[in-house]
């Protein structure tokens, strides 16, 4: 877990999802806890008798996706920063944000992203995009304030103001 961590950190997404590949062939029961040892023997880690049930690994889990996911930082998120190749099109919903929640939807064979961010209180960061949704388009739910701007500091990045109750749309 903490590679697939670690390797979507990264941003290296296939190597992240290869992590999370082998730990569910090897250490995973059918109910999704993960073990502390190899229970169906194949060579891959410990062999004891016990199977341990490993919690922070199931936490881990959950954290290795989302920062396959999303990025966030108490000045910045990176949406899709480690998006595998074979989560060429996926959703997640209501995601937490230091300052609100995040909602977003893609499908890179068709070219297709959105993504909702929503303000629960003043927000200010820089928005990263992936390059190649670089032609991505910015509407609020207040129209008559502009809440977003080309950052000078990287390609691909937007400094976005909300106010609490506002709401960015990316498309």
């Amino acid at each position: 877990m903490y590679m697939a961590a670690i390797y979507a950190r990264l941003g290296e997404g296939n190597r992240a999802l290869d992590c999370l590949d082998l730990l569910a062939r090897y250490s995973l029961l059918n109910n999704f806890y993960k073990l502390l040892n190899d229970w169906r023997n194949m060579g891959v880690c410990l062999e004891m008798e016990e199977a341990p049930v490993q919690f922070d690994a199931n936490m881990g889990w959950s954290h290795a996706v989302q920062e396959m996911l999303l990025y966030q930082s108490a000045s910045s998120i990176k949406l899709l920063p480690a998006l595998p190749d074979r989560w060429e099109s996926g959703s997640v919903r209501d995601l937490r944000i230091y300052t609100g929640k995040l909602s977003m939807s893609w499908n890179m064979a068709k070219g297709q992203f959105s993504a909702q961010i929503t303000a629960e209180r003043d927000t200010d960061v820089l928005v990263y995009l992936p390059p190649r949704l670089a032609a991505a388009s910015f509407k609020s739910n207040n129209e008559d304030q502009v809440c977003w701007s080309k950052s000078t500091i990287a390609e691909h990045a937007y400094e976005v103001k909300l106010q609490a109750g506002q709401t960015l749309y990316i498309a």
